[in-house]
Formats: C-alpha cells, sequence, structure tokens
C-alpha cells in the first residue's frame, strides 16, 4: 500500500503540468496530422511489444515508445498527444498485459507525467520551427532522454518503496540499455518525421528500420535473459548439491526457483510415502515455511492430475485453475507454472511458480524450459538426499539399538549386560592382577520410599543416584544399573586395595547430601559391598562375591560398606540354602504358630492373642521371623506363609477362646507390605472368616506404617474396615508416623514399640510413650503396649493411663498345645515363665 500515496503524487504532479503549461502550447506548423486514433494504436502497439529485463527480482519493460512520441511531437497538438499517450498505454496494460491494479496505476501515472515532461522539453527548445532544422532534433533527443530519465527514476523509487534494492551497477546497466534504444529509437522516428514532411506518400519506408531495430533489441535482450538463466541454474545446481540434508535441498530448491523465474513465492512440495507430504515455500518477502501438508485437506483426484502431467505446464484463471489452488490453498494466486518430481518414473511431488513480478504478465515458453532442467536437478538432488537420510537413518538406528541393548533406559548407564562384557575385558586384559574391583550398591528402604512419594518419584530418586554415581568415579570407571534400586560399579587400574575404601566414602558422602525430588528434600543412604579381584576369579565369582560384602553392609545397619572377605560368602551360601528351604517349608509343614496374650493391665486378663509364625527348620532348629521373614518376602513365599498363617490363627482361635475362657477373645496377625498389595488379600480374609466361623471383629490385622504410604493399598483396608475386621499399627513411633495417616485410615489399634517401653524405669524418657498414650485418647484409639518385660515397667504403664499390654512379663509366644494343655485362666499370674 505504500505505493498508491506515491502514485497519486505522481499523478498529480502530471495533471499540474497538463493543465499548465501543457494545455496553452501552440502546436507544431504543419500541413501533416496524424490522426488521434492513429497516435493511439502506435503506442498501445509499443507497449504491447515490448522487451523486458530483470532487475532486482523483478520484470522490467523497454519498448519503441519513441517513435510515436516524437512523431506527435511534430504532427499532433500537445493535448491530443499526452492524451494518446497515457490512453494508448492504459489500453495496452490492461487488455493486453494484464498488469496488477496498482502496477497499472503506478504506470499509467508514470506515463502521464512523462508525457507533459516531454511535450514541455521540446516546445521550450523547438519553438515553432520545422523538423528539418537540427534545433528541432535537438528538441526532440531531449524530449525522449527526459522520458528515459523520469521513468528511470520512478522505477528505482518504487523498487526501494517494495523492500527490494537494486546495484548501483544494475543502475548504470538498465540506464545504458534503455540510453542506447532511446537514441535509436529517436533517429529512427525523426527518419520518419522527415520523411513525412517531405513525401508523405514514403513515409511506410521508416516502419522497416523500425522493425529492425525492435527485433535487433529483443534478440540482444532474449539473449541477455537466456545467458542470466544458465549462469543461474548453474548456481542453483551447485547449490542443491551442497544443500546438507532433505530439509535444507527443499528450502533451496524453493528459493532457486522462485529467484530464477522472478515470481512472488515458489513451493517445492514432496511426496514422503506412505502418505507424509512435505511442502517448502520462499515467498519474496522474505518469508518462508517449512513441514508437512495436510493432504487430507486437498480435492480428490490432485495428486492423480499431478502425476498425468508428463512437463511444466501454465496455469491461469483460465486454465489448470482447480490444480493450482488446491496445491496452494492459502496463497492468492494470478498465473503459475506446475512442474512435476519423479524419481525413478514415480511421481516425487512437485514444483509451483506463482505470480510473475514485474511488467511481465504471465510466465513464457523460457521459463517452462528453464523450470523442466532445474526440477530434474531437484529430483536428482532429493533422490540422494533420500538415500542419504535412509542411510544415516539405519546407522543412527543401529547405534540407538545398540544403546539401548546395553543401557539403562531410565538413568543411562551402563546394564547388567554391558557391565558383565566389560569385567569380563578387564579380567582378560589383567589376568590375576589385583588391580581391579567390583562394587554393589543397594538404596537402603527405596521400597518405603517408592511406596509413600510414588514411582514417578522413585525414578527421580534413580536418576540422582546415578548422577551421584558418575561424579564420584573416574572416565575410566563403569558405572551401572543392574535393575531396581541396584547399581553397580567397576574399578579399573588401582594402586592399592586401599583405594576402595577412598571410593566407598565418597559413594556413600555423596548420596547423604540432600537432593530434592518432585518438590521434597530427600535423604539416601546406601549399602555397598566391595569385592577386589583375586587370582582365578570368574565375572561370576567377582560378582557374587560383591553382592555378598553388599548384604553383609545391610547386617550392619545399612548406610555403611564392606570389602569381601571369605566368610561372607558362606554366608551368603547359608542366605541361599534359607530360601531354598523356605520354598519347601510349606510343603513339609514346618511351619508352626506360636501365640503371645495380651492382656488388660488392670485385671491382668486375656482379651487377645498375636499370631506369631515359627519355622521348625530341619537342621537349625526353631528360627524366629527374624531369621526367614526378609528371605521370605525377596522370594515373594511371603504371600502363601501369609494365607497359612491367617488360616491357621482364624482356625485355632475358637481352642484358644476356650483355654483362655473369653468366648470374645479376639486374634492379631501380622501383614507385611507385599500382602496389603495384594489384590486378593480381601478375597482371602472373607473366605478364611467364613470357614472358621469366627466374628470378623475378633480378627485384628496388624500393619507397619510402611504400609500405610503405599496409595494402593487403601481401598483394600477401607474394605477390610467395612468387613467389620480391625487394624492395628504396629511398631508406632518407629517408622514414619504421621498424624495424616491415623486420620485418612480406618485404623483401630496402636501398638507402641518395644524400644520405647525397654527405656522404662531405666532413667529413659517417657515423653514420647506418654504422647502416643495421649494421642489414642484424642483420637479414640486403643492403645497396646508391646515388649513388657518388668514390673516396673508394668506400674509405670498403668500409671500414664496405658491400658492394654503384652510381654514377656506375663507370658512368652506359645504353640496352641502348650496353651490347651496347660488349662492357662483367663487372669494371668505375672511370671518370666
Amino acid at each position: 500500500m505504500t505505493r498508491w500515496p506515491l502514485i497519486c503524487a505522481i499523478g498529480g504532479i502530471a495533471l499540474t503540468l497538463f493543465v499548465w503549461p501543457v494545455a496553452g502550447l501552440d502546436p507544431t506548423p504543419s500541413d501533416i496530422r496524424i490522426p488521434w486514433w492513429a497516435l493511439l494504436v502506435l503506442f498501445a502497439v509499443s507497449e504491447v511489444a515490448v522487451v523486458h529485463v530483470f532487475l532486482a527480482g523483478e520484470a522490467h519493460s523497454f519498448s519503441l515508445s519513441e517513435v510515436p512520441l516524437v512523431l506527435g511531437l511534430f504532427f499532433a497538438d500537445p493535448i491530443t498527444l499526452v492524451a494518446v499517450y497515457v490512453g494508448g498505454a492504459t489500453l495496452a496494460l490492461v487488455t493486453f498485459r494484464r498488469q496488477r491494479l496498482v502496477k497499472a496505476g503506478f504506470n499509467v501515472a508514470s506515463f502521464a507525467l512523462q508525457a507533459s515532461l516531454a511535450t514541455i522539453v521540446f516546445y521550450s527548445i523547438h519553438g515553432t520551427q520545422g523538423p528539418l532544422q537540427p534545433i528541432s532534433w535537438v528538441a526532440a533527443l531531449a524530449a525522449t532522454i527526459c522520458v528515459l530519465m523520469v521513468a528511470d527514476v520512478l522505477l528505482n523509487l518504487a523498487i526501494r518503496l517494495s523492500g527490494a534494492r537494486i546495484s548501483f551497477r544494475d543502475m548504470l546497466t538498465t540506464l545504458g540499455v534503455g540510453a542506447i534504444a532511446t537514441f535509436m529509437g529517436t533517429c529512427l522516428a525523426l527518419i520518419a518525421v522527415v520523411i513525412l514532411w517531405t513525401s508523405p506518400s514514403a513515409g511506410w519506408m521508416a516502419a522497416v528500420p523500425t522493425l529492425t531495430l525492435f527485433l535487433a533489441f529483443r534478440a540482444y535482450s532474449g539473449q541477455r535473459v537466456e545467458r542470466e538463466r544458465m549462469v543461474g541454474l548453474y548456481e542453483a545446481t551447485r547449490q542443491l548439491h551442497s544443500s546438507p540434508g532433505f530439509e535444507a535441498t527443499l528450502k533451496t530448491a524453493a528459493r532457486s526457483t522462485r529467484e530464477m523465474l522472478e515470481a512472488e513465492f515458489a513451493q517445492v512440495i514432496a511426496l514422503m510415502p506412505p502418505e507424509v507430504i512435505v511442502s517448502s515455500l520462499d515467498h519474496r518477502d522474505g518469508s518462508s515455511t517449512h513441514g508437512d501438508v495436510k493432504n487430507q485437506a486437498w480435492p480428490s483426484g490432485t495428486l492423480a492430475e499431478l502425476d498425468s502431467l508428463d512437463e511444466p505446464i501454465f496455469s491461469s484463471a483460465w486454465k489448470r485453475a482447480d490444480l493450482l489452488r488446491s496445491l496452494v490453498p492459502d496463497h492468492s494466486v494470478r498465473n503459475g507454472v506446475i512442474a512435476p518430481l519423479r524419481i525413478d518414473g514415480r511421481l516425487a511431488g512437485a514444483v509451483i511458480v506463482a505470480n510473475r513480478l514485474g511488467d511481465a504478465s504471465s510466465f513464457t515458453t523460457l521459463d517452462l524450459k528453464t523450470l523442466q532442467t532445474l526440477t530434474e536437478h531437484i529430483s536428482v538432488s532429493l533422490s540422494n538426499c533420500r538415500l542419504e537420510d535412509s542411510l544415516s537413518d539405519v546407522t543412527e538406528l543401529k547405534e540407538q539399538l545398540r544403546h539401548k541393548a546395553f543401557h539403562d533406559d531410565l538413568t543411562h548407564l551402563a546394564n547388567r549386560l554391558l557391565f558383565m562384557e566389560r569385567v569380563e575385558h578387564a579380567l582378560e586384559r589383567r589376568p590375576g592382577a589385583k588391580n581391579l574391583a567390583v562394587a554393589f550398591i543397594d538404596i537402603d528402604d527405596f521400597k518405603t520410599l517408592n511406596d509413600s512419594l510414588g514411582h514417578a518419584a522413585g525414578d527421580a530418586a534413580l536418576v540422582a543416584v546415578a548422577g551421584a554415581l558418575k561424579r564420584c568415579l573416574r572416565p575410566a570407571d563403569t558405572a551401572a544399573r543392574l535393575g531396581g534400586d541396584e547399581f553397580a560399579i567397576l574399578l579399573e587400574d588401582l594402586d592399592s586395595d586401599q583405594d576402595v575404601h577412598g571410593v566407598a566414602q565418597r559413594i556413600l558422602t555423596t548420596l547423604r547430601k540432600p537432593v530434592r525430588v518432585q518438590g521434597q528434600v530427600l535423604t539416601l543412604h546406601a549399602s555397598v559391598g566391595f569385592a577386589v579381584v583375586q587370582p582365578g576369579d570368574t565375572v561370576e565369582a567377582l560378582m557374587r562375591n560383591a553382592d555378598a560384602a553388599m548384604y553383609a553392609a545391610k547386617r550392619n545397619g545399612k548406610d555403611d560398606y564392606a570389602l569381601f572377605e571369605p566368610e561372607m560368602q558362606r554366608s551368603a551360601s547359608k542366605r541361599l540354602e534359607m530360601k531354598r528351604g523356605l520354598a519347601q517349608a510349606l510343603e513339609r509343614d514346618e511351619f508352626e504358630v506360636y501365640y503371645q496374650p495380651v492382656i488388660r493391665l488392670e485385671d491382668e486378663r486375656v482379651i487377645g492373642v498375636e499370631a506369631l509364625v515359627r519355622w521348625r527348620h530341619p537342621q537349625r532348629g526353631l528360627l524366629t521371623p527374624s531369621e526367614f521373614i526378609s528371605l521370605s518376602e525377596e522370594s515373594g513365599l511371603i504371600l502363601s506363609i501369609g494365607r497359612w498363617v491367617l488360616e491357621q490363627a482364624c482356625t485355632q482361635l475358637p481352642s484358644l477362646a476356650a483355654a483362655y475362657d473369653n468366648p470374645d477373645l479376639s486374634v492379631s496377625v501380622n501383614l507385611s507390605p507385599r500382602q496389603v498389595e495384594d489384590s486378593k488379600l480381601l478375597e482371602t480374609v472373607k473366605e478364611t472368616i467364613a470357614r472358621s466361623g469366627i466374628e470378623p471383629g475378633q480378627l485384628i490385622l496388624e500393619i507397619t506404617e510402611s504400609a500405610l504410604m503405599d496409595e494402593n493399598g487403601a481401598e483394600i483396608l477401607e474394605a477390610l474396615s467395612e468387613l467389620g475386621v480391625r487394624l492395628a499399627i504396629d511398631d508406632f513411633g518407629t517408622g514414619f508416623s504421621s498424624l495424616s495417616y491415623l486420620d485418612r485410615f480406618p485404623i483401630d489399634i496402636l501398638k507402641i514399640d518395644r524400644t520405647f517401653i525397654c527405656s522404662l524405669g531405666e532413667n529413659g524418657d517417657p515423653t514420647l510413650t506418654r504422647a502416643i498414650l495421649n494421642l489414642g485418647v484424642t483420637m479414640s484409639l486403643a492403645i497396646i503396649a508391646e515388649g513388657i518385660e518388668t514390673p516396673i515397667q508394668n506400674e509405670i504403664l498403668e500409671a500414664m493411663g496405658c491400658e492394654l499390654g503384652q510381654g514377656y512379663l506375663f507370658a512368652p509366644p506359645r504353640p496352641l498345645g502348650d496353651i490347651t494343655e496347660s488349662f492357662e485362666r483367663p487372669y494371668i499370674v505375672k511370671s518370666a515363665s
């Protein structure tokens, strides 16, 4: 829109000059007068038969309008001359060249200003003399040179207003070519004037040199354009073949095509099987777009019609308009050319060039030939890019698959396979050497963290651990994630075995630093086991020794490290033997249930019993849960053992109630976190209660605080409470205690951990015990004190208001047979027997 003020200004100046002084000038005295319509035709023909020169991305026209202009200056009055000049040129622009409105408006205003100034200049110099005087020739040449200068100034002004730039060299070239054409055209026109002045009947002879000049100039211009196209094709081909990749090739192809064919925009479309269509569009204003085209929006048959093309075609409002609009639906198109892209004879895309710039109204046959050659080079370049991309994709895929096969997806550390391979290679390079060590690292209490904060937080914590390990190691060392929360490291080129201690301390110190995980600050701990290679060690032996050392560190209280010793392997062998024995213990009926009474402290009446499992090992004798429960959880046997204990406790409860003379006697059964997560727990409890015939309220299920952190178990606990089963928190105060758990879950009983009870009466602080008792009163929860072993502890608890307790002061855990055969009374005499 910035050109319209310029057009109005030019038109205003031209109109002013036309009104005065052009309208007041006297015509050249002559007996010959060329009819206005003849001059009109001559001006129109001169603007139709133009020669285009391309500058600054646009086509600019040169014509032989000097001939009718000079004829009109001598053989027409000034008013008629200006009118037919503007009228003839306008007729040509609108009818034949079909220029856009803004372009036609600019040219019409320019013609008006040129005609007025030429007339003024001519009459100022010539006066009223005849054409045979030299002064008349000078006046005519001055008038045509004035037209050329005005046209050149306005042309450069319009180019700058459009945002384009034209070099000084191109300006001089344009002016030079125009000056030559103007001088020759003026000379021919003056010859015609002299011929007409002296012998009007011989006027036709002036047409021959005029036509010859026009054809020669047109041929020169055509050769110049073809030469420029050849240079452009060479440069475009060079850029295409040097473009790095498929996307860059598309962009280069679109830009080169638009620039070479002097168009408003060019679009290159590439068909990527099976249905992806990639497009790159380059616009004259400097903008470009690249991306996928939604071919679903194309009318049906667009691709088929495109495939039917054998060569580039013209497209305009009257020809192939639907095809052009379907290919570039988001742009206004006046005219264009469409060329199919083919690779190995198959349709691979298309090149669309639209809206010819400058004075040229449409694309030419030369444009079609140029586009045909260019599309062939584009097809070759795209084919090469596809091949290169395919090879690159295959190589990249191989690398990705190899990386995935040997690395952990979450932490990107080496996985077990790669770690064992590197350990094997390290052993092969250093046979019998002692400068090599392997460490196993297990995150302490990771399951509790995972259950309480969720798997996403657990994954984030594992990533933090991986980062900490890498910071502790040298570039030559290898860190790996073996699975779950287990990591391993390979240390090579150790100067001595003592280097292991330094690495262990760095790892533990680094992990103890608080890390932020999903908005929460956590402190992580780990158990680390090291094994230094010994002569004859295999990969399996080295890793087995490191694993044994890691378990030794856990048994030492966690957050520690241990260096492998042979005794650890014997301990590990025992653990393995225990795991094997556990798998057969149920089948061999080696488990037993012991019961410890729960006492009402004020009158020492037995109001319940706690079921405690024992394993009568064939070689090791009677084992307590602390010796095998962790192994059963690792192996998954805890679910089977737990179901068996529940079945035994509920089935034997009537016998226990008779022995203690209490028909309302309750039985407490411990549940591990794995059991709480079991989807079949609710069904198992229902069926067990139904088979045993007890009341749901007589069954108390004891869970740890860590089990409450598992959101998946919340629904099961709610369902158990609705069934009538009571729920107790075992060892309360030792875990992740939170009042929100007590409020959110249907808890009935809190069992104070024995560590709080042991300190009573020994100058210990009873504050926490009293706080738990007060909490029970506030929240209407029953409180049971565990581990009462002395009368003093019992007296202190009674004084603080504790109502229930259990411990060796009253009775140790015993099997059902011992309880029923001793004819236990409902009241217990305090004794450690």
